[in-house]
C-alpha cells in the first residue's frame, strides 16, 4: 500500500475491500481475514484496518459477529436521483409481479369490520 499518496489509507482498503466484494473475490456470507492479516497483507496498523472495517460496516457491506469474525453481508445499493420524481405506477411499469387489471370499480357501505380497518363511521361510502 503506497503510503505516500493523498487517499487515506483507510480509505484505500476500504475501496480495496469493496472492490474485492464487487467482484466476487469475498462473496455474502464468507468471513474476511482477521483484522491482524489484514494488517499484514496491507501493512497498516491495526487502527487503520479498524476504521477501514467499521466504515464498510456502516456502508452495510460488512457484518461483524462477535466471537466469530466479520462477514460480507447481501447488499443492494439504492440510487435515488435528486430530479427523478415519479410515482409508484411508474416506477413498476413493466414488472410483472406489479401488474393488476382492475376488473370492477363499485361502492359499498363499510360494515364493522371494514369501518374499523379503514377508521371510518360504519356505512360510509368504499369503493373496491
Amino acid at each position: 500500500m503506497k503510503k505516500n499518496s493523498n487517499v487515506l489509507l483507510y480509505q484505500a482498503i476500504v475501496d480495496d475491500l469493496q472492490r474485492k466484494i464487487d467482484d466476487g473475490f469475498f462473496t455474502v456470507g464468507t468471513q474476511i481475514p482477521t483484522e491482524m492479516q489484514l494488517c499484514a497483507e496491507y501493512d497498516v496498523s491495526r487502527i487503520t484496518v479498524r476504521r477501514a472495517i467499521e466504515e464498510l460496516v456502516k456502508l452495510k457491506r460488512l457484518t461483524i459477529v462477535r466471537g466469530k469474525g466479520t462477514f460480507v453481508r447481501h447488499f443492494t445499493e439504492k440510487k435515488l436521483e435528486l430530479f427523478d420524481i415519479s410515482g409508484f405506477s411508474d416506477s413498476v411499469k413493466g414488472q410483472e409481479s406489479y401488474k393488476k387489471l382492475i376488473l370492477q370499480q363499485r361502492e359499498v357501505e363499510a360494515d364493522a369490520e371494514l369501518a374499523k380497518i379503514f377508521s371510518l363511521p360504519i356505512g360510509s361510502p368504499i369503493y373496491l
